[in-house]
C-alpha cells in the first residue's frame, strides 16, 4: 500500500439544502372549532342570565310607569302636564292599534299578534343566546312586547304616557305635525332595531370581513411557498 497516496476531501455541504417537512407536522386548523367556547366568551349560563335580566327590566320598568301615569295623569284637565314646554309633555293616551298610529284591526288582533311575535322572539332568542349582537336587541323587543301585552291583557288597550314633539314630517299625503305618544316598551323595541340596523351595515365590519377571506391562507400553504422559494 502507497502511503503517499492522497487523502480524497470531504464534498463541501451545499449552503442551500432543504430539509424536508414532513405532511405530518403542518397540520392546517380544525374547521370544528367552537369560536363560542373560548375562555374569553361568555357561558351559555351567563348569557341566560343577561337575557332574563334585560325582559325584566324593560318589563317591569315600563308597567311600573305606565302605573304612575294612570294614577297621575288620570284626573288632569287633558290628561297631560308639561316637563320642557310643548316639546316634552306627559300625556295619558290609550292605543287600541299598533306601533306609530297603525290601525291594522281591533285589539284582539294586535293581541294575537303580539303572542305570535314573542313566540317567534322566544325561539330566536334560545338559538342565538350565546351571540350578544343579537341576544341583547332581541331580549329589549321580547321585554317590549311582554309590557304591551299586559296592557292589552288588563286594558283591552296600550298604555302611552311619552309625548315628545319633534321635527315635523311631511311625504306626499302624509303630514306629522307632533309625533305619537309611546310608553317605555316602544322605546326598548326602537332602540333594539336602530341597534341591529347599525350592525348590520357597518361598513369596517363587511370591509374587514372581505379582507380576512381574500388574504387568508392556510401554514401548509404557507410552508409550500417558502420550500418554492428555498428550492
Amino acid at each position: 500500500m502507497n502511503s503517499d497516496q492522497p487523502t480524497p476531501e470531504p464534498e463541501p455541504t451545499p449552503t442551500n439544502a432543504t430539509i424536508d417537512t414532513p405532511d405530518s407536522i403542518i397540520s392546517e386548523p380544525s374547521d370544528s372549532a367552537d369560536m363560542t367556547s373560548s375562555p374569553t366568551s361568555p357561558s351559555g349560563k351567563t348569557w341566560t342570565t343577561w337575557i332574563f335580566s334585560i325582559i325584566a327590566l324593560v318589563t317591569i320598568s315600563d308597567q311600573l310607569t305606565k302605573r304612575w301615569a294612570l294614577d297621575a295623569l288620570s284626573d288632569i284637565p287633558g290628561r297631560s302636564i308639561s316637563v320642557f314646554g310643548d316639546f316634552l309633555r306627559w300625556t295619558l293616551v290609550y292605543n287600541e292599534g299598533g306601533a306609530m298610529g297603525t290601525n291594522l284591526g281591533s285589539s284582539s288582533l294586535y293581541t294575537v299578534i303580539g303572542i305570535v311575535i314573542l313566540v317567534a322572539l322566544g325561539y330566536y332568542l334560545w338559538q342565538y343566546r350565546h351571540v350578544g349582537k343579537l341576544a341583547i336587541p332581541l331580549s329589549l323587543i321580547a321585554g317590549g312586547a311582554i309590557g304591551n301585552l299586559i296592557d292589552r291583557f288588563n286594558h283591552g288597550k296600550v298604555v302611552d304616557w311619552i309625548d315628545v314633539n319633534f321635527f315635523d314630517i311631511s311625504l306626499f299625503d302624509f303630514h306629522l305635525e307632533r309625533w305619537w305618544t309611546f310608553n317605555i316598551a316602544d322605546s326598548a323595541i326602537s332602540v333594539a332595531l336602530v341597534f341591529m340596523l347599525w350592525v348590520s351595515l357597518r361598513p369596517e365590519r363587511n370591509q374587514l370581513s372581505n379582507s380576512t377571506e381574500g388574504n387568508s391562507e392556510s401554514p401548509a400553504d404557507e410552508a409550500g411557498q417558502i420550500h418554492q422559494k428555498e428550492v
